[in-house]
């Protein structure tokens, strides 16, 4: 069975210390992708759309795997 991450869970990434971001734009948005660490370990990979400053829109989020 598959699991599913929450929206929580990927939020949870922002607030790693040691965050990696990456450009994940799509040919007409400017997208960010970030790897982290959620507070119990997991290390996800979130694609993103900054809104505004404080505002962000998740548009992916999935486990990080050994794959490339």
């Amino acid at each position: 069975m598959l699991k599913r991450l929450t929206f929580e869970q990927a939020c949870e990434v922002f607030f790693d210390p040691f965050i990696r971001v990456l450009d994940a734009s799509a040919e007409d948005e400017a997208r960010d992708a970030v790897i982290g660490v959620t507070s119990n370990g997991k290390h996800l990979f979130v694609v993103h759309l900054q809104l505004e400053e404080d505002c962000f829109r998740i548009i992916s989020a999935r486990k990080v795997t050994k794959k490339g």
